[in-house]
């Protein structure tokens, strides 16, 4: 996840990198931190934001960036605690919650995670992608309801993001409600008609509620992509065995048999006597 940096003009980055005729103050500094973080210069940043906080302690942007140049070298332990104090120092930034939201959710911290989305929610519900992730993160908690009505919000939201979809389909999935699954990855696909791997799950859905035909359809699109995609050659060969195309369908069953999918072999011996 890319974080969430002030957007700062490009003059103003090169007189903050430029200044060297006098001693940076506190400000400076973390805004210079801030430069380099963008520049991919961590090691600089981090550098600056020390020497800010032992100047001043009290700018919480100092520890929200810091936090951000942790995370990746120290991990998510470290970056939470840089949080936590930018967060006391103004509990009203909903970026520090989100970014501390999601360095819990790394420590598979569920709980804790879901309150600092929570509290995002509550800040500013329109707040970048956090239904998004809120959603996902009820989903691993075992709340489809409540993941299902947050990436409801978010489609509303952000109707062409096709990870909104693609979640919300897989939500349904496991709810059994596999028209509407199929509804959603019919729109991601519309969004990025290349991904591959959307067709997929449409057509293994399409089975399941006999469309064979439509799944028939999908797994052609899969397998021009991906000539080698043996679970698409196995499920293509059920589905047309299953519409009577027999020997297409076994045809297809032993490519998948011979790519090293297993489940093929079963399936020769009960639809193809082989």
């Amino acid at each position: 996840m890319k974080p969430f940096l002030q957007k700062l003009p490009i003059l103003f980055l090169v007189v903050m990198l430029a200044a060297g005729c006098h001693s940076p103050t506190a400000d400076e500094l973390v805004n210079r931190g801030a430069v380099k973080i963008r520049m991919k210069d961590y090691e600089g940043a981090n550098t600056d934001l020390n020497r800010a906080i032992k100047m001043d302690s009290t700018i919480s942007l100092a520890f929200y960036y810091r936090g951000l140049v942790k995370e990746p070298k120290y991990g998510s332990d470290a970056a939470i605690t840089d949080y936590t104090k930018a967060i006391r120092l103004d509990p009203g930034n909903v970026r520090f919650f989100f970014q501390r939201g999601v360095a819990k959710t790394k420590n598979r911290d569920w709980s804790g995670a879901l309150a600092d989305f929570n509290t995002v929610c509550r800040l500013d519900p329109g707040f970048r992608d956090i239904f998004y992730y809120r959603g996902q993160l009820k989903s691993k908690l075992k709340d489809p309801i409540g993941a299902l009505a947050d990436l409801n919000r978010a489609v509303l939201v952000n109707p062409r993001v096709e990870n909104n979809f693609i979640l919300r389909g897989r939500i349904k999935q496991n709810l059994k409600d596999y028209s509407g699954a199929i509804d959603d990855y019919s729109k991601a696909i519309d969004i990025n008609p290349g991904n591959y791997n959307h067709y997929y799950s449409r057509g293994v859905l399409r089975i399941r509620i006999t469309d064979f035909t439509g799944a028939i359809s999908d797994f052609d699109a899969v397998l021009i992509k991906k000539p080698k995609h043996r679970t698409s050659f196995y499920y293509r060969g059920i589905a047309k065995i299953s519409s009577g195309l027999k020997e297409a369908g076994c045809k297809d069953l032993i490519q998948a048999q011979r790519l090293g999918y297993k489940p093929a072999t079963n399936a020769l011996k009960k639809y193809c006597n082989n």
